[in-house]
């Protein structure tokens, strides 16, 4: 999942970069996070840009309808197609 966890997310820059994963400017910035003596600190700064919405982008997206909610039945699904319930698991 693209953005499901910064460790994660870090953990694949160096190939994302690589292999054109990113836009060329988006990797520009990436690439010179890195360089950063803590690059930590302006990667997770861009992840949260990137990967995470504050509760007011989301009032705003949704005081303009542009806000997408998906209504769906996970652990539903999860029986459907795996045949488990998600009660089930450890």
């Amino acid at each position: 999942m693209i953005g499901a966890d910064y460790d994660i997310w870090r953990s694949k820059l160096d190939w994302r970069c690589d292999s054109r994963g990113f836009t060329g400017p988006l990797t520009e910035r990436v690439q010179a996070a890195l360089a950063q003596p803590n690059p930590d600190v302006p990667l997770r700064a861009l992840f949260a840009r990137l990967h995470c919405a504050t509760q007011d982008l989301l009032s705003r997206l949704e005081a303009h309808d542009l806000l997408l909610v998906l209504r769906i039945n996970l652990p539903a699904l999860v029986t459907e197609f795996f045949g488990v319930s998600l009660d089930d698991l450890p």
